[in-house]
């Protein structure tokens, strides 16, 4: 016969009030199904109530408790391809650097070549 799992700390049980909803909203933003961002919340709580002892030891829980789920949506997140239309470096298409002009593609990446941007 298994036993009970003991009540939470009362600073955990805080934590959780004060973090969950914002926490399901963020991972929602991130994953777009509420149920894997349900999921992915309750794993983060998880993973925090495990090591709590640890996680109070660091110089601001509710930043280290955000990495945790930052870490965990970054593994469970769906990759998304960017598309960059409106990208031009005097008046080369943004193709031209599949086409082999590396340097367009670190000033497209730094931002300088965007329409509109001066």
């Amino acid at each position: 016969m298994s036993r009970p799992m003991p009540d939470p700390p009362l600073d955990f049980q805080a934590f959780y009030q004060r973090y969950h909803r914002v926490y399901l909203r963020y991972a929602h933003l991130h994953l777009r199904e509420r149920k894997a961002a349900i999921e992915t919340v309750e794993s983060v709580f998880v993973q925090l109530l495990e090591t709590w002892s640890d996680v109070l030891t660091q110089p601001r829980v509710h930043r280290y408790a955000h990495s945790v789920l930052r870490r965990t949506l970054a593994r469970r997140a769906v990759p998304v391809r960017l598309e960059l239309p409106h990208v031009r470096r005097e008046g080369l298409p943004l193709g031209a650097v599949r086409a082999g002009h590396s340097d367009l593609l670190d000033d497209v990446l730094s931002g300088r070549h965007v329409v509109g941007w001066v």
